[in-house]
């Protein structure tokens, strides 16, 4: 059978040097496939071509081996080229090639590779034909690649580019391979050269990837860390720039953990720069591994240089500041100082850098310094627990006088002035007269200060506070001189034992309008404005008078004084008047003022009027320092307007809150199915106290002439305020135990214990505080029949007001904790990841709230400047309590609505609840689920559905979809079933 094959020849062309003698070798054909005795011949070209150019006449070829040799001399001009026509025979099979050969210059040079030696390292799992790796020959003619058959050649294979592929598997017990590669050159003669290449095999794998965050002087690397390098020990990170003569630099990133990423800066990188960067990992032994690399420049070092400033308020060294950022420096080098200065580098439009100003408003001048340092040594004297000498009183004078003019300047200065003579008024002093007289030299100071001192940030007023001498300033405006100034030194006393009430003072419109007329433009207060100066002393003891004085006073009088800067006020047509409460009711109270000039007190001009509720009211024509013979404290009282606003809400909430108890009542007792729950029970005898709690209110509202009458009615409503507040703690300590242990354990007598807490504390509160003196729950001025904070601080303290704040703190405690677990827990209806905060959420809380008296929080707030807002808060909530438990427990409850409806449509009484009553619908949880977080839910679910009241369709149709059942936990076990 005659078998044909296809077959080719190759190469298509070829080259000879210029001058090549005969039998110089050209190049050497094959035939493809290469078939065996193949016989090669060549044929003379077609008679188109020249005889120059005729390759048949100058080349041969070696019949058996293809090679084709040159017959004669070449001495063709260089760039020319030969045409010859090779034919090849093997049997049957045929084939022909036409072969160019071109004339070149003499190759002298051989192909020269990029290295002496490479070196490669791959991963032992690399898959059969991966490339491996690719060399590089130079050289002016084409080159291609061979691997010589030495060393592991058989591993390998090479293509004619020089791309090294893996031919076989690594073999696992061997670490490094060696195989010399040959490039070949295509001119003529042809030269070669060899290369040795070491590849080393390794387990560690490159990092999965490489990230640059380039900065100005440092950049950080961060790079991912892949799964199977656990044995890596630690990163190495070359880098250098990407220049000639640029040094390798190598740092060490040690690895503590498995972690995902490791990150490294690199610092004093040069700005502007390229950079290149090869992370690899090292394992055990420093067995290296594969690496990766990245490149990157740095930006343009765009900060502020560092920079020295000597300013009046110190020295301040800036250093050097990114644009956009702020330094800060301490105002002086030391910790114990306050202030910071800062200054901002700018970046400007054009790209230049420059430090704007620096800001040192926060800083003081050195002499503040000194100051402060100075006072900060007096004040540790002064505030020892030894007395002063004359010599130790006449230094810290002298050291106040030294830094008052720094007062003038810095508030907190002034302030430390306050505190240094505070301190001094309670030491045993021993105050001289004549021309070292200490306590003028003092009252000078604070003169000085408070007529001098820069309100911070162009305000109006401002006081210095400390335990025994308050100054207060205010700078009136022209325009609000038709108005009285009334001053009142709250927040000074140092007697802790006994109750506290400010002194009043009020400056009428004359005085002001007079310091008008009289003063000149002053510098340190705004334009025109008239200083208003009250200073207020805990004692007298820098107002001690010459023994000739007609009055003296003791040294635990209060002193208050007032005083215009730069004028003098007497003769006013309306007279100022200043209000003192006696803390000690017994005895004979003078208003005296201080004679400046003869140092003694005084009572001529003073009209002074003693009032019922044990204060003491002054009036003058003239300023001065003013006191009485005894201690003061009246207490703080609201505008009329405000009172007469809340008295009248007091009484619409009252009678709204009687009449929504009456119907609360009368639901829980005519429907016997709404009263089977214990919260039930607690909710009836609650509302039973407040409805006579409300109702006592409005009687004791009205002053009766009878005393006894009033006392009776004050007896009663300390009575049932406590009763009302004990049953909300009751109701709050139940929902707790609710709440926390889901399931209460039985109980006998579960209410009766309660009622005899509820009831029975408040009672021996009562009755005691009746056998102690019954007058504390009656006082001639007071407007309300109830117990007088007037008439015994101590009483009103110890029988009310602590009771009540310790059953309000609990219950704002629970509130806070149940609150918490109803926002905390799903809501009905709703699955877990479906849970947020729902409208049932919202009034379950607000019915806690309600229930709780949670409001009455607002009545202890109602203290300071926020007085008024809470009282009003305090009225409107807890007048309305009563009347939002009717809202919360019987119209927003749907069973009480179809209950009264049944009674008022067909005169029925009404057994069983709509849905089977509250005590209903227990549901076994589900296999698996874990039975805490059912019986919470069940709790949860019987404070929004059982106590607060079902949720209506439009809840339920917030959650379509949602399993519509309700887990109620029973807290009836084993009790009676009536109210």
């Amino acid at each position: 059978m005659l078998c044909v094959v296809c077959a080719s020849l190759s190469p298509a062309s070829g080259s000879i040097f210029r001058t090549a003698p005969d039998n110089t070798r050209v190049m050497t054909m094959k035939m493809n496939p290469n078939l065996s005795g193949a016989s090669f011949s060549i044929i003379a070209p077609g008679s188109g071509a020249s005889s120059a150019n005729d390759g048949s006449r100058f080349f041969k070829i070696d019949d058996s081996t293809g090679e084709i040799l040159t017959k004669v001399r070449i001495n063709a001009p260089i760039g020319s080229a030969y045409h010859l026509l090779v034919v090849a025979e093997s049997g049957n099979n045929f084939a022909s090639k036409n072969v160019t050969i071109n004339v070149k210059k003499f190759n002298e040079f051989p192909p020269k590779f990029s290295a002496s030696m490479y070196s490669v390292l791959v991963k032992r799992t690399t898959f059969v034909g991966c490339k491996l790796f690719c060399v590089n020959a130079s050289d002016v003619d084409d080159v291609y690649y061979v691997i010589d058959p030495v060393f592991d050649f058989l591993l390998f294979t090479i293509n004619p580019s020089g791309e090294i592929s893996l031919g076989q598997r690594f073999p696992p017990e061997k670490n490094a391979f060696k195989l010399r590669v040959t490039a070949v050159d295509t001119g003529s003669p042809q030269l070669k050269s060899s290369v040795n290449i070491l590849i080393n095999v390794t387990d560690i794998a490159a990092p999965l990837y490489l990230r640059v965050t380039a900065g100005t002087k440092s950049s950080e690397i961060c790079w991912g860390i892949p799964e199977e390098n656990a044995d890596v020990r630690r990163y190495v990170v070359d880098y250098w720039k990407k220049s000639e003569s640029a040094i390798m630099m190598s740092e060490s990133v040690s690895m503590t953990s498995l972690e995902a990423e490791l990150c490294w800066t690199l610092t004093n990188l040069s700005p502007e720069t390229s950079y290149k960067v090869l992370i690899r990992g090292v394992g055990e032994g420093n067995t290296p591994g594969l690496s990766a690399d990245a490149e990157f420049t740095t930006s343009q070092d765009l900060s502020c240089q560092k920079e020295t400033i000597q300013s009046s308020k110190g020295l301040f060294k800036w250093p050097a500041t990114a644009h956009g950022e702020e330094a800060a420096l301490p105002c002086v080098p030391s910790a114990s100082l306050p202030g910071i200065a800062t200054r901002k580098c700018k970046l400007l439009p054009t790209g230049q850098i420059m430090w704007v100003k620096p800001n040192t408003e926060n800083c003081q001048h050195e002499a503040t310094y000194e100051a402060r340092h100075i006072l900060q040594t007096y004040h540790h004297n002064s505030s020892s627990s030894r007395d002063l000498s004359v010599d130790d009183i006449n230094q810290i004078i002298f050291a106040l006088e030294d830094v008052v003019e720094v007062a003038i300047e810095d508030v907190q200065i002034a302030q430390e002035i306050m505190n240094l003579i505070s301190d001094l008024l309670m030491k045993n002093l021993s105050v001289p007269g004549g021309e070292d007289d200490f306590g003028k030299r003092i009252r000078d100071l604070i003169d000085h200060v408070a007529s001098r001192v820069k309100i911070p940030d162009n305000g109006l007023s401002l006081t210095l506070s400390t335990k025994n001498v308050k100054v207060q300033v205010i700078d009136v405006l022209p325009h609000n001189t038709r108005d009285a100034i009334v001053y009142s030194s709250n927040g000074i006393s140092s007697r802790e034992a006994e109750p506290h009430y400010p002194v009043t003072f009020e400056l009428p419109p004359a005085a002001l309008q007079m310091a008008m007329g009289q003063q000149a433009l002053v510098y340190t207060t705004p334009a025109n404005a008239v200083r208003v100066q009250l200073v207020t002393y805990e004692n007298a003891k820098l107002f001690q008078p010459t023994k000739t004085a007609k009055y003296l006073t003791t040294a635990n009088s209060q002193v208050i004084t007032a005083k215009i800067k730069d004028t003098e006020i007497s003769n006013l047509s309306e007279p100022m008047a200043y209000r003192m409460h006696h803390y000690d009711i017994s005895g004979n109270y003078v208003c005296a003022y201080w004679v400046e000039s003869e140092s003694r007190w005084d009572t001529d001009g003073l009209n002074t009027t003693t009032n019922n509720d044990n204060t003491t009211t002054c009036y003058s024509t003239h300023l001065t320092g003013f006191t009485i013979l005894l201690d003061v404290s009246p207490a703080e009282e609201i505008p009329e307007g405000h009172a007469y606003a809340m008295k009248v809400i007091s009484y619409i909430g009252c009678a709204l809150s009687i009449i929504g108890l009456l119907l609360t009542i009368a639901t829980y007792i005519i429907f016997r199915f709404l009263c089977r729950e214990r919260s039930a029970k607690i909710l009836l005898c609650l509302c039973f106290s407040m409805l006579l709690m409300n109702i006592v209110f409005l009687m004791g509202s009205q002053r009766y002439h009878c005393m006894k009458i009033c006392l009776a009615v004050a007896v009663l409503l300390h009575y049932f305020v406590l009763t009302t507040l004990a049953w909300m703690c009751v109701e709050a300590v139940y929902m707790y135990k609710m709440v926390i242990y889901v399931f209460g354990e039985h109980q006998h007598f579960f209410l009766l214990k309660r009622a005899l807490v509820a009831f029975g504390l408040p009672a021996i509160i009562v009755l005691v505080t009746v056998a102690v003196d019954p007058a504390f729950y009656y006082y001639e001025n007071d407007d309300y029949c109830r117990l007088s904070p007037f008439k015994s601080v101590y009483a009103y303290y110890l029988a009310f007001l602590t009771p009540a704040c310790l059953l309000i703190l609990i219950n704002v405690v629970i509130f806070i904790r149940v609150s918490w677990v109803l926002f905390s827990s799903p809501a009905h209806g709703l699955s877990e990841k479906e849970n947020g905060i729902t409208t049932a959420q919202v009034r379950g809380a607000f019915t806690v709230m309600v229930l709780l008296g949670v409001t009455w929080v607002f009545g202890a707030l109602a203290l300071g400047p926020g007085r008024i807002v809470f009282s009003y808060v305090f009225c409107i909530c807890n007048s309305l309590q009563g009347f939002l438990i009717f809202v919360l427990r019987c119209l927003n409850n749907a069973d009480a609505r179809a209950a009264w409806y049944q009674l008022l449509t067909s005169c029925i009484v009404k057994k069983s609840p709509k849905h089977g009553g509250e005590t209903s619908s227990l549901q076994t949880p589900s296999k698996g689920s874990n039975s805490g977080t059912q019986r919470r839910r069940s709790t949860i679910t019987t404070l929004w559905f059982g106590t607060f009241g079902r949720l209506g369709k439009k809840d339920k149709a917030e959650s379509p979809g949602a399993e519509a059942h309700v887990i109620i936990a029973r807290d009836n076990e084993n009790e009676e079933h009536n109210c």
